[in-house]
């Protein structure tokens, strides 16, 4: 059989979780997502298709059952019990080609890792990420001799 697409639904608010979290056992990963304003501050990125992602992988050969279990997963469609449903190839690539590519989206930052800030007033200044959500991390930095914790766009740090 080949690699296929297949629909993960998650949980609440949780899409972007899933998405590092299934990144991380090696898998690819598809978010689509829209550039929404928000009063008083700067547009967020959020999910065209709320609480579900894509996922490619060949049934037969990848070990694709521990994304069940994967943090911020809830289940992956299935047509039978231990059967995915495989969705069409044409749909999910035309959803990369017209959707907005996320700043960071392939970019590890995890808590507990040493970050590097690429833009801004602490440009080049390392920090430890101890907070991420969505598209937004938190990194422990030392500033004039004291522990600070700053936020920061996911885009706008790297990890080292």
């Amino acid at each position: 059989m080949a690699r296929l697409w297949y629909v993960v639904h998650t949980y609440g608010g949780k899409e972007f979780d899933a998405n590092i979290n299934i990144l991380r056992q090696g898998f690819d990963v598809v978010v689509p997502v829209e550039l929404r304003p928000i009063k008083r501050q700067r547009p967020r990125y959020k999910p065209l298709f709320q609480n579900y992602i894509f996922v490619i992988f060949d049934v037969l050969v990848d070990p694709w059952q521990p994304i069940m279990h994967t943090y911020g997963v809830r289940r992956v469609l299935c047509y039978a019990p231990g059967r995915p449903q495989a969705i069409d190839t044409k749909f999910v690539e035309s959803l990369i080609q017209h959707s907005i590519p996320v700043p960071g989206a392939k970019r590890l930052v995890n808590i507990g890792c040493t970050a590097v800030v690429k833009r801004g007033h602490l440009v080049n200044r390392e920090g430890i990420c101890s907070w991420r959500d969505g598209d937004r991390v938190k990194l422990l930095m030392h500033v004039m001799s004291n522990e600070v914790e700053v936020e920061f766009d996911i885009a706008d740090v790297a990890p080292v």
